[in-house]
């Protein structure tokens, strides 16, 4: 058998594996696909209901009232694995923390928490309850009821997949110069912020901090200074439908370059669609079945401050890189080469 001959064939079977893939997940039947994750207050109302996390207990017999240890990382005795043990569980659940792989991060773990009770429809914070304050302080909730629950449990005790959008669709990778400072999970958007803001105006936002910047001459620090001082208000991650899309409140220009290389500058205050979901299964169609030789793309590129929207390089400030989670899992069933940065 001639070598061309092979390789003809060997594109052939990649092909056909590639429409097979796609047609597979199309095919499936809602209680084949594989689940997504729980939910938030379903999840926290079995952690306590098991008594092995730490800091978490019912305050009322119909089990609606839940009692949260909300001890500052700052007190002297803070341990992480007592005080913090709720926000690292959840944490580890949604995807944002994974043991041995990522930096321990319990001042975010605590943030984002926080933001998911305060998003949660099924959850209301009693402040007059609460204690955040003193030796021993702690915030109490009132759950929605469990019956109310239900609707998110198929009848062998699974719990449901709710949408696409709560999965957890968009992966951030911010980068100084091309070195990457960290990735992160949030379920359906989140705020990217300068170092030190005190966060005022995105108050229900999960909020995601930039590091400071301490290295480079004098002159290189200046330029990120001047940079998170205009990023004030920070800028707007959000999925909405499967499709990404990013806000600029903030001073700074942003300029991005969505997939197929078009870049655009971002207006502030206006919502702009950065990566469309649907376009990109068509693509992907096409390249699974020949039709086309273009490899979809699944990552956009921000730039901050500076017009060079590509991937990070040393020449670049700061760059940002939106990873399209699953558009990356729908890829790599199809063709398992890697894109720059694709996550694995």
């Amino acid at each position: 058998m001639s070598s061309l001959f092979r390789i003809t064939m060997d594109q052939h079977r990649l092909q056909q594996e590639m429409a097979n893939a796609l047609d597979a997940e199309v095919s499936l039947s809602p209680q084949l696909r594989p689940r997504s994750r729980q939910k938030l207050i379903p999840w926290l109302r079995d952690r306590v209901d098991s008594g092995e996390v730490p800091g978490v207990s019912w305050q009322d017999r119909a089990k609606t009232i839940v009692k949260i240890r909300w001890a500052r990382k700052s007190q002297h005795d803070y341990d992480v694995d007592q005080d913090g043990a709720i926000f690292k569980a959840w944490a580890v659940h949604s995807g944002r923390y994974t043991e041995g792989v990522d930096a321990p991060d319990p001042s975010r773990w605590k943030t984002n928490f926080r933001c998911a009770m305060n998003k949660s429809t099924e959850a209301t914070y009693l402040r007059d309850q609460s204690q955040e304050q003193g030796d021993n302080p702690y915030r109490v909730y009132r759950l929605s009821s469990p019956s109310t629950d239900d609707a998110y449990h198929n009848l062998n005790g699974h719990h449901a997949s709710p949408s696409l959008d709560e999965g957890c669709e968009l992966l951030i990778e911010p980068h100084y110069g091309n070195n990457r400072l960290f990735r992160t999970k949030p379920s359906r958007g989140c705020v990217l912020h300068p170092p030190n803001f005190q966060n005022g105006f995105h108050a229900v936002a999960e909020l995601v901090a930039l590091p400071q910047y301490t290295e480079g001459n004098a002159v290189r620090k200046e330029q990120y200074t001047r940079i998170f001082s205009h990023l004030d208000r920070g800028i707007d991650f959000r999925v909405v439908n499967n499709d990404l899309y990013v806000t600029r409140h903030c001073r700074v220009r942003v300029f991005c370059r969505m997939a197929g290389g078009r870049v655009v500058t971002l207006r502030k205050a206006v919502r702009t669609k950065v990566f469309d979901y649907a376009t990109f299964m068509r693509g992907l169609e096409d390249y699974a079945t020949g039709m086309s030789q273009e490899r979809p793309e699944t990552q956009v590129f921000l730039n901050l401050g500076q017009k060079d929207p590509g991937p990070p390089n040393t020449q670049a400030l700061i760059t940002v890189i939106l990873h399209h989670v699953t558009a990356e899992q729908r890829l790599r069933m199809v063709d398992p080469r890697p894109n720059m940065g694709m996550i694995g």
